[in-house]
C-alpha cells in the first residue's frame, strides 16, 4: 500500500537535517510536507564532531588558558562519535 500518490522529484525546502518534500496522502488526499533525513547525515555529523574534538585538544595543548572551551563543548562531543580515535562509528 502506497502511504503517498503524489510526492514532489525534488525538495522544496531544506530543513536542519533533511530536505522536504511536498506529498499527497493516499488515504485522505490531504496535501503534506514529507520529511527527509539528508543521505550520510550521520556520517557528517559524526565527522564534525571527531574534528571538534581534534580541535579542542590542540587548543588544550598549545592554549592552556583556554580550558574553559573544552567545558563547554564537552557535553556536545560524546565520545562515542568515535571508534579508536580514528574511524567513524555505525551507531
Amino acid at each position: 500500500m502506497e502511504v503517498y500518490t503524489e510526492l514532489t522529484p525534488a525538495p522544496v525546502a531544506a530543513a536542519s537535517l533533511g530536505q522536504v518534500y511536498r506529498g499527497r496522502l493516499t488515504a485522505t488526499g490531504q496535501e503534506v510536507a514529507v520529511k527527509v533525513q539528508r543521505p550520510r547525515i550521520g556520517e557528517s555529523i559524526a565527522m564534525d564532531m571527531l574534528l571538534l574534538r581534534r580541535l579542542m585538544a590542540a587548543v588544550d595543548r598549545y592554549l592552556p588558558q583556554a580550558s574553559r572551551l573544552r567545558t563547554m563543548f564537552h557535553p556536545i562531543l560524546p565520545s562515542k562519535c568515535i571508534d579508536g580515535g580514528h574511524r567513524l562509528s555505525s551507531s
